[in-house]
């Protein structure tokens, strides 16, 4: 997983955290995992698929992002508390 922060529109995050707890219901429920196993899969899921979108379109820049939610790299920095 990376460091880095995504930048998302208020629907795009609705999207995708909906998508993330579908995937947690579907570990539950589908595949026996405990819910404490289940939600973070869920979670290391999501985000490996974000990771997994960012390296795709930073390979081919003809990569067409089919998904609702088209994350932003932001240089990798800690940002101070009031600081804009």
């Amino acid at each position: 997983m990376s460091n880095l922060i995504y930048l998302f529109t208020d629907d795009q995050l609705v999207c995708m955290l909906t998508g993330t707890v579908e995937m947690f219901v579907e570990y539950r429920d589908h595949h026996g995992h405990t819910e404490a196993a289940a939600l973070p899969a869920a979670v290391a899921e999501t985000i490996q698929g974000l990771d997994a979108e960012r390296n795709l379109a930073a390979e081919d820049p003809e990569f067409i992002v089919t998904s609702q939610i088209i994350p932003v790299a932001v240089e990798e920095r800690f940002i101070e508390p009031g600081e804009e």
